[in-house]
């Protein structure tokens, strides 16, 4: 599904954001998807890199320019939109 990466690739934060910004345009969502769900999309070195390297995911929204996710009922797909919620259901 995602191709391999260079050592030192997700420790960027310039990468990281790259990757989030493509991957939501890609699969047409609001916002970035919370760690549960990126790694259910198949996503685990960036939902790792985020939390490991770039302050984790309040943080990283911030650099993205995005504000903090919202909550539904403790819902893992909360604050992401319909289009999400296909995509994972496709794999």
């Amino acid at each position: 599904m995602n191709k391999r990466r260079s050592p030192g690739y997700w420790r960027s934060l310039k990468n990281c954001i790259y990757e989030a910004r493509t991957l939501v345009s890609e699969n047409g969502l609001d916002r970035l998807p919370g760690h549960l769900a990126l790694t259910e999309m198949g996503h685990n070195s960036l939902a790792g890199a985020i939390q490991k390297y770039h302050g984790g995911y309040h943080t990283f929204r911030s650099s993205l320019g995005e504000g903090p996710a919202q909550s539904v009922s403790g819902s893992a797909l909360s604050g992401t939109s319909q289009p999400f919620v296909s995509a994972i259901s496709r794999t």
